[in-house]
């Protein structure tokens, strides 16, 4: 299960960075705003979410907020500032949609499994009610395999999946 690891004195030039970095003004007390990312340490086998407190000197503020036998990618901050949402393999050889909180406290909860290809790239709407994504399958063609991405919406409660057409990394407008 998932528990909050703090890794001091480890520094964030000891962390493999995958994919993006998302930021976020941190509604903790003392805290001015954090960073959020998926990495891995040297010797890991596996990709976890990190958060890293800023300000804060270099080799404090690093918490590891998943720490599962799992890979957990592409973190996306919820517009509350206490959510996380990112896409993991953990159940099974696909990536789904999971949540848990920017402190690492409780757990990981899953949103969705769409069950036709990697759920990935997580967008928020402007509201925090619903997520936009996409689900990535791997086809072949002619000598060549080749990713076809479809994107999905569904309530952050994980009800109401809908499927909406072809496209990758889907973002939602200002407006919603």
């Amino acid at each position: 299960s998932t528990a909050v690891t703090s890794v001091s004195p480890i520094t964030p030039d000891t962390i493999a960075v995958f994919g993006r970095i998302d930021v976020a003004r941190s509604v903790q007390p003392g805290e001015k705003f954090f960073l959020l990312f998926s990495g891995k340490q040297e010797n890991d086998k596996y990709l976890h979410i990190w958060k890293k407190t800023m300000p804060a000197p270099v080799e404090s503020g690093l918490i590891k907020i998943t720490a599962d036998e799992v890979d957990d990618v592409e973190p996306l901050i919820g517009r509350d500032g206490r959510q996380v949402f990112f896409s993991s393999n953990r159940w099974g050889n696909r990536f789904s949609l999971w949540r848990s909180n920017t402190t690492g406290i409780g757990g990981v909860t899953k949103i969705v499994g769409t069950d036709v290809g990697h759920d990935r790239r997580v967008d928020i709407s402007p509201s925090g009610k619903k997520l936009l994504f996409t689900a990535i399958t791997f086809k072949k063609r002619d000598a060549e395999t080749v990713e076809e991405a479809m994107m999905w919406v569904v309530n952050q409660d994980g009800t109401d999946l809908t499927q909406l057409r072809l496209g990758n990394n889907p973002r939602w407008s200002p407006d919603g």
